[in-house]
Parts: structure tokens; C-alpha cells; sequence
């Protein structure tokens, strides 16, 4: 195992995001792609023969969860979070041709979680593939971290992730404050390779453009937090492997 440099963990507290190159090997990579496309479940989102949207894998996927729980990446998260983390929601999802899909600037505030049950500071309650969702008060929100985990080589053509660098920084941002913050900070691109891990912390403004030339932008999207959630609630996945 190796650690991260005190510069990439500066990067990633100042920034809200920080790219580890070639975490992933090629082998793992394969099997991932394969597992993935003969995945059928009602939790996948289809066009065509090609799955671009999977919701629950930490449920559905051994390697998945082998994944989530490597001591590698306990380590790099206990660096950057001072304490241990623990995975709570895994995703899938593809840019393809006839699933070139987009999302606008924002800030990942719903959390995964058991059953609703109604608790002072959580609010927002919805339901997404039959799991329930809730936005939680904002120390929550600041004590989590997500993993985003590239089979594809992902540029600016294929639909990079943007960020608008240091605006986790500022806690839950209003309407007001989102379009400050769009119309008044430079958005950086996050470029990936094949293997390439993206640490990104959920409350970084992030949008994702349409590809120019859809071809297959296949990620694996692992959500940690480190707090027990209020009063009876419990999150939808915190188990060992």
C-alpha cells in the first residue's frame, strides 16, 4: 500500500477533489466492464444492449464491495478525513450514444438510508429505485467523500466531470450562492485515464456536460462517511465486507 503525499491531501482540502492516477489495473478494470454488462436487474438503466445506470451495487456486486472496503483506499480516506470511513451508497453509470446524459451545477446532498423516519434536520425526503433518500444536517454532509473509480478514459470530449475548485469549503450553498459562485469561479475539467480514481468531496459544486463524441465513459461511483446518522435513522448500506 501507499499513502498520499501531504501535497495531494493540501490539493484535496483546499480543492474538494484530487485525481490518483492508475489506481485501478487493467485486469480489474476488464472484469469490472464484463460484470457490469451482464448485469439485469431492475436496478439498471438501459439503451439498447448497453446498462448505463446501475443504483445499489454495493448490494449486487461482490467485486463492488471488495472494492469499497479495500484497505488501500481505507487508508487514503483516513488521511483525508482524519478518521475511518465507511461506504454507504455505490453507483454505475455510462455515456453512450442515445444515453448521452447531462447534469447541471450542484452539490450531492441526498443521503441513502434504511427507512424514513421523521428526524429533527432531515428534510427532503424521495424515493430513487426504491431506496428512500434525505438531505441531513450539514455536519453529515461535510463528513462524507465519494470515490469515482474510471474504466473508461474520460476527457473533455466523452463528458469530463467540471468543479468549481474550494466551493466544498462554504457548506450547503442557497440558489443565490450556487449562481454566484457558477457565474463568478472558473470551472476546471476533471480528466481522467482508464484506471484513474477521482477523490471528490460531495459538496463540491460539480456539473457533467453532454459528450461531444459519445463513446463509453464507464465509472464506479463509491460514496464514505465517518458520522452515524440521528435519532433512529440508519443508513441504506453500512456493512463490513
Amino acid at each position: 500500500m501507499h499513502t498520499l503525499t501531504p501535497e495531494q491531501i493540501c490539493s484535496y482540502r483546499q480543492n474538494g477533489y484530487l485525481i490518483v492516477s492508475k489506481s485501478l489495473d487493467p485486469i480489474s478494470i476488464e472484469s469490472f466492464r464484463e460484470e457490469f454488462q451482464r448485469h439485469h436487474t431492475q436496478q439498471s438503466t438501459k439503451r439498447g444492449s448497453s446498462i448505463y445506470g446501475v443504483r445499489n451495487v454495493l448490494e449486487d456486486f461482490d467485486t463492488v464491495r471488495t472494492l469499497a472496503h479495500s484497505a488501500q483506499y481505507a487508508l487514503w480516506l483516513k488521511q483525508l478525513l482524519i478518521t475511518d470511513a465507511f461506504p454507504t451508497r455505490g453507483l454505475y453509470f455510462d455515456k453512450l450514444d442515445g444515453a448521452n446524459w447531462h447534469l447541471p451545477w450542484h452539490q450531492d446532498l441526498a443521503i441513502a438510508v434504511k427507512k424514513k423516519i421523521d428526524t429533527e434536520g432531515y428534510h427532503g425526503w424521495s424515493m430513487k429505485e426504491g431506496v428512500t433518500h434525505v438531505i441531513p444536517p450539514l455536519p453529515i454532509l461535510e463528513n462524507r467523500i465519494a470515490m469515482r473509480f474510471h474504466l473508461d478514459d474520460c476527457g473533455i470530449e466523452n463528458g469530463a466531470l467540471n468543479v468549481l475548485p474550494g466551493s466544498h469549503r462554504h457548506g450547503k450553498l442557497s440558489h443565490q450562492d450556487l449562481t454566484q459562485w457558477t457565474e463568478g469561479h472558473s470551472a476546471v475539467p476533471c480528466t481522467c485515464n482508464k484506471g484513474d480514481v477521482l477523490i471528490i468531496h460531495p459538496l463540491v459544486l460539480h456539473a457533467s456536460s453532454p459528450a461531444i463524441s459519445p463513446t463509453h465513459r464507464r465509472v464506479i461511483h463509491i460514496e464514505y462517511a465517518t458520522l452515524p446518522l440521528d435519532g433512529n435513522l440508519e443508513w441504506h448500506y453500512h456493512k463490513h465486507p
